[in-house]
């Protein structure tokens, strides 16, 4: 019974100590806001998706933002270099960078009318070396008319049926008056 009770404390003492090397260890974060995530566009369009980057407080030292994974549905056309040319490489604890270009999307003139989606993804780490994902955020763009409204033979096509019952209920109240 002693013999189990010591290998169960030593067991104790091993658990507590991984639960607080654990709850020491943490990633140093940033935060990714992209500024109206749902955009309706027409062909041609260019689209400009400003946002606010910046570093938790409680980081343990500088956050390089060494790059970025730029995604979006073909055959739109995402540019990231506002990106790199207005954000910094860097950000120390507690500081952002608000309210700036993040990245343009072109609409093509023969982009068919759909939903297409996109995602930004702000790589970086702890050095300058390091292209770990720190921060993403998707966005949606609807080019030309949204699938969820009728089209214009819906509304022929009801309206003829409703004809359709109107005299049917005409016939009928006529006939049960007899």
């Amino acid at each position: 019974m002693k013999r189990l009770l010591r290998v169960h404390s030593k067991l104790l003492l091993v658990v507590a100590g991984l639960l607080l090397a654990v709850s020491s260890a943490r990633a140093d974060v940033i935060y990714l806001t992209v500024y109206d995530q749902f955009r309706n566009a027409s062909p041609g369009d260019v689209l400009y998706f400003g946002g606010d980057v910046w570093a938790d407080g409680a980081n343990e030292g500088w956050m390089f933002l060494n790059g970025d994974t730029a995604l979006v549905d073909w055959p739109l056309i995402m540019d990231d270099t506002p990106f790199f040319a207005y954000f910094p490489p860097a950000l120390e604890p507690g500081d952002g960078w608000y309210d700036d270009l993040l990245f343009t999307v072109t609409v093509p003139m023969d982009a068919p009318d759909g939903f297409y989606t996109g995602s930004f993804e702000i790589d970086g780490g702890s050095d300058q070396q390091t292209y770990d994902p720190l921060a993403s955020a998707d966005f949606n763009i609807q080019i030309g008319e949204s699938t969820g409204a009728p089209e214009p033979w819906s509304f022929v096509l009801a309206g003829t049926a409703l004809l359709a019952l109107g005299s049917l209920r005409t016939k009928g109240g006529s006939h049960a008056q007899r």
